[in-house]
């Protein structure tokens, strides 16, 4: 019999689950379903899509879980007595072992466990949506922490610096183009073919008609990139400011944690596959703290969420 701890990575998209030994910590198997955010999916099919998740790690029945950590997307660290829904919903179901330890924090708390291990540190996430957290001081289980969030607001601000923010900054770039308030960008050409329009005007259709997932409408900001490197000005100011304002949460958050020792990590979309963007985040972070190292985390944040469950029982691996 094998004792098993897992780690849930939920996203707005999909959600990934890893299994490992808790004896070695080893990795056992792996697995990937659809969403588990709440209020995307709404609750029935986010509890579906866990129970999904756990069947494909295809374990045997003598396996034995002894504790689920989950990264949830629609939670946000406000306190450590919350109640969450979505964890009473998968333990009252049977779909966490009414045995097992089921824990939740963020997703962005998770991929900062994974990066930090539970010691001060910061990590801002940028992908469709951006957010912030930090620990201020050593995590501690069962103590009252000091966890610092910035960002993550959502509508109808579009968290500065996502992907969200980056392809309606782009898009309204085009408009005003189209208009003649602003100077030509080869952001018109691009967003008349990336959203199928005909027309300058029949973009109006676009946006007014059935309404475009924001994981749709984020994914222009990968058109407002391709136009910056081809040398529109107007489309690397997009990226540029996008940057910045996330340099300002990292500041934020980097002058809240209690340890002369400064890193920072990023993670999401934006920052590890935009290099414009991440240049203007480095550049704005080490205007104010310079010996601040922006770092990419080793792991991946469903193996913080295995961390953090495993350290709940008292389990320690080596690193």
């Amino acid at each position: 019999m094998r004792e098993l701890i897992l780690g849930a990575d939920g996203g707005g998209t999909k959600t990934k689950l890893v299994a490992v030994d808790a004896r070695t910590g080893a990795e056992v198997a792996k697995a990937i379903s659809g969403s588990i955010h709440v209020h995307i999916m709404g609750m029935e099919t986010a509890v579906a899509n866990m129970q999904a998740a756990i069947r494909g790690l295809r374990l045997s029945r003598d396996d034995r879980i002894l504790a689920l950590g989950i990264g949830d997307p629609a939670l946000d660290d406000r306190g450590e007595d919350t109640k969450e829904p979505f964890r009473q919903q998968l333990l009252s179901r049977g779909v966490c072992p009414a045995e097992a330890v089921c824990v939740t924090k963020s997703d962005v708390f998770m991929a900062l466990y994974a990066f930090s291990g539970g010691n001060p540190a910061a990590l801002i996430v940028a992908g469709t949506g951006s957010m912030g957290v930090a620990f201020q001081k050593p995590y501690r289980h069962g103590e009252k922490n000091a966890i610092l969030t910035v960002g993550g607001w959502g509508l109808p601000v579009n968290d500065p610096g996502s992907a969200c923010d980056i392809a309606v900054r782009g898009i309204a770039a085009a408009m005003d183009a189209f208009d003649g308030i602003a100077p030509p960008t080869m952001l018109c050409e691009a967003a008349l073919r990336f959203f199928g329009a005909a027309s300058p005007r029949a973009m109006i259709d676009v946006f007014n008609g059935d309404p475009l997932p924001r994981n749709e409408i984020a994914a222009f900001a990968r058109e407002v990139d391709a136009c910056a490197l081809s040398g529109d000005r107007i489309a690397a100011d997009i990226l540029m400011a996008a940057g910045e304002a996330l340099g300002k949460y990292a500041i934020c958050l980097l002058r809240g944690i209690d340890t002369p020792s400064r890193r920072i990590g990023i993670y999401g979309s934006v920052l590890l596959h935009n290099q414009s963007v991440r240049e203007a985040f480095a550049c704005t972070v080490q205007t104010v703290f310079p010996n601040t190292a922006v770092c990419v985390p080793e792991k991946p944040p469903e193996y913080g969420a295995v961390a953090f469950a495993a350290h709940a029982l008292g389990i320690h691996w080596e690193e």
